[in-house]
């Protein structure tokens, strides 16, 4: 099954989906997504350092690493 890894090693991201709650992620945490058309998200630097944020895509063969996606609509 296709999916996404982060890591934020530095700064706090949010990460509203598509259902707009908004995490939040610290340095040393991790964030695990199972790609699909669900997950549509946005990252946000809503703090006053910088993110450093790594991230794996493993997508399905033949599949592009994302697909561009409607704004969900958070605020």
């Amino acid at each position: 099954m296709p999916f996404v890894l982060g890591f934020v090693a530095a700064g706090t991201l949010t990460h509203p989906g598509p259902d707009c709650v908004a995490p939040e992620y610290r340095a040393g945490e991790f964030i695990y997504e199972e790609a699909g058309a669900r997950n549509t998200h946005i990252g946000r630097n809503l703090g006053t350092e910088p993110v450093i944020f790594y991230v794996i895509y493993v997508p399905s063969a033949g599949d592009p690493l994302f697909r561009d996606a409607l704004d969900p609509g958070c605020t």
